[in-house]
C-alpha cells in the first residue's frame, strides 16, 4: 500500500461522522459500528450528541446525561416488576407528582415508631429543664429554632460559658385582679359531679388522673389553690350535663342556659393574666373549657378558645417532647394529654366549621399518650414504668387511636379541602392528584381499621358499656372520615367537569348507612350518654342520604332504607340534644 493510499484512507475514517463511536461506546473505547453492538445487547439508546473534544460542560452533555438517567431508571423500574412478579405497567402510566409523593410518604409513615427527639427539636426551656409545676408559674420557656435566644444560645456554647438567667421583670400594671370567690357546689353534689365526669367524659380524653384529682379534693386543694379550684369547677359542670340532681340548674342563673352553667361561667382562663405564663392547671382548664362549649353552644366559641389553649401550651413546649434521661413522670404525661386533646378538638371542630387548623401537625413532635390506665399509675409515682397489665384492655387505647384517625383527618383537610393556591402546587406536573390522593388515604384508613384494637371493635353484644360506647365514637368517626375523603368527588356536587374514576357516591352512601346504624344501636342501649363527636357525623350521614335520596327521585326510585336511616338520624340528634344542646343546629337543618 502507498503511503498515498495510507492517506486517503485515513482521512476518509475521519470524515466518517455518522460511523464514529456513539457517546457510551466512545467513552468505553469500543468500536464505532452504527448501531453499536454493545447498545443493541444492552438495550441502550444510541446517541451522538457530545462532541469529540469537548472541552466544558455543554447543554448537549447535559442532555445526555439526562437520557442516560432516564434508561438506567427505566431499566430498574423493570428488573423490580420482574422480581416482584408483577405484569409491567405500560409506558405510558403517569408517575407522581413531587407534591403527591411528599403526601404519600407522610401518609405511609403515620404508623410508624415515634423518632427520639433531638437536642435541636427541644428548643429554648427555662433553667428548670424538669415537668411541668402545677403551682407555680414560669417553669418553662420555649423558644424556637428561628428565635434571637436560640442565637445567642449556640453562640454562648461556642465561647465555652452559660448564659445568665434573668428573672423576667414583671410591670405593676402586669398584675391581675385579687383572687377570684369562687363558689363550690356542695361536697356531697360535688363527689357525685366528679364521678359522673369520670365515667362519661374521662374515659375518652384521659385528660385528668382520677385517683390524684379526687385525693387532692379530699384534701380540700381547690380551697387554697386557684388553679385546682378552677378545674375542679370545670369538671362539675361537665358532669353536671349528665346528673339529674335538680341543684344543677339553681333559680339564680340565667333561665335557659345549660346544667353546670352556674360553676363554668366562675372559670378564668389564663389568658387574661399577663403576669404569668400557664400552668398544667391552665392547660386543664382550657380542655374542659372547649369540651363544656362544645356541647353546649355554638362550636365556633369551642374553635376559638382551643386555638388560645395551643398557643399557650406551645409558650411552655407543650408541643415538643423532651430529652431526659429518665423515666417520665406523671406530670409530664399529663402535659402530654392536655396537648393531645387541644389538638385533637382542633382538628374535629375545624373539620366540622371548615375552618383552618392553629397548628400544623408536622410542628409537633410528642410521643402519644402512655397507654395505662389510672390505677396502674401508682408504679409510676414510685420512679418505676407506667405498665398496663398484661391481656388487660386498656381505657387509653380509644384516645390512641383516635388520635391516629385524626392525624388521617388533618391530611384530609390540609390537602383535600385546600384552597385553589394550595390546589394549583399540589397539581404541579400531575393532573391525576386528586385521584392517587383518594386511593392514599383509602389505603391508610384501612391500615388504621386493621390495627384498631379487638375490645374496641364494633360489637352490639359488647358486655361493657364503656367500651361500646368507645367503640361506636371510634367507629362513627372512622365512617365519618371515609365520606370526608370522597364527599369532593360526588358527582352532584363535584366542582370540575371531569368525572371522577371512583363511585364516591356509593362509598358515601355505605358508610352513611353504617355510621348511623352504630349510632342508633349505641342510642338504644345507651340512651343518656351521647356518642362523642358524633353529632358532626351522624348529621353527615343524614345529609349524605338525602343527596341519595333527591338524586334518585329524578328516576322515580327512593330507596325506603334510606328514608327509614334518615328518620333514624333524626332520632338521634334528637336525644343527643336533650343532654348536648350544640345539637340543635345541626337537628334543625336536617329536619
Amino acid at each position: 500500500m502507498s503511503s498515498e493510499d495510507n492517506g486517503s484512507n485515513v482521512a476518509n475514517v475521519r470524515n466518517r461522522p455518522t460511523h464514529r463511536a456513539c457517546d457510551i461506546c466512545h467513552r468505553r473505547k469500543r468500536d464505532g459500528l452504527e448501531p453499536c453492538g454493545t447498545c443493541i445487547q444492552r438495550e441502550f439508546k444510541c446517541t451522538y450528541e457530545q462532541g469529540a473534544r469537548a472541552t466544558g460542560i455543554s447543554s448537549s452533555y447535559v442532555q445526555c446525561l439526562e437520557n442516560r438517567l432516564e434508561t438506567v431508571e427505566m431499566l430498574l423500574r423493570d428488573a423490580t416488576i420482574r422480581a416482584e412478579g408483577i405484569d409491567a405497567a405500560p409506558a405510558s402510566t403517569p408517575r407522581n407528582g413531587p407534591a403527591v409523593e411528599i403526601i404519600t410518604l407522610g401518609l405511609r409513615s403515620l404508623n410508624r415508631p415515634f423518632p427520639a427527639p433531638h437536642k435541636d427539636d427541644v428548643g429554648l426551656l427555662g433553667e428548670n429543664m424538669g415537668s411541668l409545676s402545677l403551682n407555680s408559674p414560669g417553669s418553662h420557656v420555649f423558644q424556637g429554632k428561628s428565635s434571637s435566644a436560640m442565637f445567642v444560645k449556640a453562640a454562648v456554647d461556642l465561647k465555652g460559658s452559660r448564659p445568665s438567667n434573668q428573672p423576667r421583670n414583671i410591670k405593676p400594671w402586669e398584675f391581675v385582679t385579687p383572687r377570684p370567690n369562687y363558689d363550690f357546689p356542695e361536697d356531697d353534689l360535688a363527689i357525685a359531679l366528679i364521678s359522673l365526669y369520670f365515667d362519661n367524659i374521662n374515659i375518652f380524653f384521659s385528660l385528668l388522673h382520677r385517683p390524684t384529682f379526687e385525693s387532692a379534693f379530699a384534701a380540700t386543694l381547690h380551697l387554697r389553690n386557684d388553679g385546682f379550684g378552677g378545674t375542679l369547677l370545670l369538671v362539675c359542670a361537665l358532669g353536671a350535663l349528665y346528673s339529674d340532681d335538680p341543684r344543677v340548674h339553681p333559680a339564680a342563673v340565667p333561665s335557659g342556659s345549660p346544667a353546670g352553667w352556674r360553676w363554668f361561667s366562675q372559670a378564668v382562663l389564663v389568658g387574661h393574666q399577663l403576669s404569668s405564663q400557664p400552668t398544667l392547671y391552665d392547660l386543664q382548664s382550657y380542655c374542659l373549657t372547649t369540651q363544656f362549649l362544645e356541647r353546649t353552644s355554638s362550636p365556633r366559641a369551642s374553635w376559638t378558645l382551643v386555638g388560645i389553649g395551643m398557643r399557650l401550651a406551645q409558650d411552655i413546649g407543650a408541643h415538643r417532647e423532651k430529652l431526659r434521661t429518665r423515666m417520665i413522670t406523671p406530670e409530664e404525661e399529663l402535659e402530654k394529654r392536655a396537648y393531645w386533646v387541644m389538638f385533637l378538638f382542633d382538628t374535629q371542630l375545624s373539620a366540622a366549621l371548615g375552618r383552618s387548623i392553629a397548628i400544623q401537625m408536622h410542628d409537633v413532635n410528642l410521643a402519644s399518650p402512655v397507654r395505662c390506665d389510672d390505677q396502674y399509675w401508682a408504679a409510676s409515682l414510685c420512679n418505676a414504668e407506667f405498665c398496663q397489665p398484661p391481656n388487660t384492655p386498656s381505657v387509653v387505647d380509644f384516645f390512641a387511636s383516635f388520635l391516629k384517625l385524626n392525624d388521617i383527618l388533618h391530611f384530609a383537610l390540609k390537602f383535600l379541602y385546600s384552597t385553589n393556591r394550595m390546589s394549583t402546587t399540589l397539581a404541579t406536573d400531575d393532573e391525576l392528584w386528586q385521584e392517587k390522593l383518594v386511593m392514599e388515604f383509602d389505603s391508610a384508613l384501612n391500615k388504621w381499621f386493621d390495627s384498631v384494637p379487638a375490645h374496641l371493635r364494633w360489637d352490639p353484644a359488647c358486655p361493657s358499656d364503656m367500651f361500646l360506647d368507645q367503640s361506636a365514637a371510634l367507629h362513627c368517626s372512622y365512617y365519618f372520615m371515609r365520606i370526608l375523603v370522597h364527599r369532593p368527588f360526588i358527582p352532584a356536587i363535584q366542582s370540575s367537569d371531569t368525572p371522577s374514576p371512583y363511585p364516591s357516591l356509593s362509598i358515601c352512601n355505605t358508610a352513611a348507612r353504617a355510621c348511623i346504624h352504630v349510632a342508633e344501636i349505641q342510642h338504644r342501649r345507651r340512651p343518656n350518654n351521647p356518642l362523642v363527636f358524633g353529632q358532626t357525623a351522624v348529621f353527615t350521614a343524614g345529609i349524605v342520604l338525602l343527596l341519595n335520596m333527591w338524586g334518585s327521585n329524578r328516576t322515580g326510585r327512593v330507596p325506603d332504607t334510606d328514608l327509614l336511616a334518615v328518620h333514624r338520624c333524626i332520632d338521634v340528634l334528637r336525644a343527643h340534644k336533650i343532654r348536648w344542646p350544640s345539637t340543635g343546629p345541626l337537628l334543625y337543618r336536617l329536619v
